[in-house]
């Protein structure tokens, strides 16, 4: 089964990780967060793309950034 793991990195923070069974669901999430990190400003992130990795972006005042990659859970 595959999976999208999101995960916010937040310096004022520990840091999360939430499993999606959909890309979109998971990009949504780490958005969120995101424009949560930047106080609900849509210029106070950068977007990057980042091969390897579904959705990458980073508070552009400080390191705090959100990512989303795509694995496959094992049964094992």
């Amino acid at each position: 089964m595959t999976v999208y793991v999101s995960i916010i990195q937040d310096r004022h923070t520990d840091v999360e990780a939430e499993l999606f069974t959909t890309a979109a669901a998971a990009v949504a999430y780490a958005r969120a967060a995101i424009l949560d990190i930047a106080h609900g400003e849509e210029d106070g992130f950068e977007e990057e793309d980042i091969e390897g990795w579904v959705y990458f972006a980073q508070y552009k005042y400080e390191r705090d950034c959100v990512r989303v990659y795509k694995k496959e859970l094992r049964a094992k």
